[in-house]
């Protein structure tokens, strides 16, 4: 997770500094991938969370507040793009 994190902030850093400027095809593309990944695994973890399984539902439960780093991202991908 803590490798997530450090990722997703040089990549959110990248994007502010990118804001309003005219970003090159491979950043825009790159950011636009992260997202529609995280957003596969966010929805993965969510119908996890519904898991009879009490391993794969802590899980989930775990690993699903990273959704907020994806809100975040998403919403400086919509202002920057």
């Amino acid at each position: 997770m803590h490798q997530l994190h450090c990722c997703w902030q040089g990549l959110l850093q990248l994007a502010h500094q990118h804001e309003r400027e005219q970003v090159p095809a491979f950043d825009l593309q790159y950011m636009r991938m992260m997202l529609q990944d995280h957003q596969q695994a966010i929805e993965l973890l969510t119908a996890a969370s519904q898991s009879t399984d009490p391993e794969v539902r802590a899980y989930a439960l775990k690993t699903l507040p990273a959704k907020s780093h994806f809100n975040h991202a998403r919403s400086v991908h919509n202002r920057a793009y």
